[in-house]
């Protein structure tokens, strides 16, 4: 448990189900999708906010193209592989006090060739939190970071969302992308903050400018990140809202090795690490008259 502002705030991390804020209460309301009671909460994606590493989204046949070679990793999607290794793995608590903990688990070669590992930060204040994910390559290999949280809708109204970008990734019907950006359109553009009203939307936007915003009837947060992120997934079912940096492309292992360009594919050498840094900050809202 995490506190801030003598108990105001207050945030759960369970490590042993990949290290992920499994909660997170501020003004006295939930605002993460908590764990399911009718299944292992490490068979579930759908729930807190979990770090995606080292890759992030969907990966194409869970295969990744290698140096010339395809390397065929744990499906976990139908064929494909989704959001890393990491969400899986327990995580080693390194350092936690009121308002700080440590993590890191390694990344172990049966699930991902490489090796390596994954150190997380994670720092609570009464208006905020920041959170840093660190990979460390095991060899030569492709990293991306990311992060998925699952917002909770409110008991009652509506969440607006607000992601200031104009591009997306075209997807094809397995919804991965083909490597093509085309403009936004219709419900899946939330450049104004619109109320999300019924839109179904998965969707990955290139080159979002921060903050995004999640806003409750009583509660706006705004995600806040580095230079290192390149793309902002929305995930916008029933259950929750997902509004998701990651520093590439869903599938730019694929994509990178195909040849397109932009996709935020880092690549690091073994003892080498990629680093990125998000941050939420939020205020009460004052109910309209």
């Amino acid at each position: 448990m995490l506190t801030a502002g003598g108990g105001a705030v207050r945030a759960e991390i369970d490590p042993a189900a990949g290290g992920r804020l499994a909660s997170l209460q501020v003004g006295g309301v939930e605002r993460l999708v908590t764990a399911p009671t009718d299944a292992d909460p490490l068979d579930s994606l759908q729930w807190g906010c979990f770090p995606m590493a080292p890759w992030a989204g969907r990966l194409r046949h869970a295969t990744v193209p290698w140096r010339g070679r395809q390397v065929a990793l744990a499906p976990t999607l139908g064929a494909h592989g989704l959001h890393g290794v990491a969400w899986q793995l327990p995580h080693t608590v390194r350092q936690r006090d009121s308002g700080v903990a440590e993590l890191s688990c390694l990344l172990p070669r049966p699930r991902w060739p490489w090796g390596g590992r994954l150190r997380q930060r994670i720092e609570l204040a009464r208006d905020g939190l920041v959170w840093t994910l660190t990979v460390e390559a095991g060899s030569t290999m492709p990293v991306v970071l990311g992060w998925h949280p699952w917002f909770a809708r409110p008991a009652e109204g509506d969440l607006s969302v607000t992601v200031r970008g104009q591009r997306v990734l075209e997807t094809d019907e397995e919804l991965l992308p083909t490597g093509e950006i085309r403009s936004v359109r219709g419900e899946e553009d939330l450049r104004s903050g619109p109320l999300l009203g019924e839109r179904r939307l998965d969707h990955a936007v290139v080159d979002p400018r921060a903050p995004a915003e999640v806003c409750w009837p009583d509660l706006a947060l705004r995600l806040e990140w580095d230079d290192a992120i390149t793309t902002v997934v929305v995930h916008t079912p029933p259950e929750g809202v997902c509004v998701e940096p990651q520093t590439a492309w869903p599938d730019a292992l694929t994509l990178g090795a195909q040849g397109w360009e932009g996709t935020g594919l880092a690549v690091r050498r073994r003892g080498e690490t990629l680093t990125s840094t998000m941050r939420w900050r939020w205020e009460p809202l004052t109910p309209a008259a």
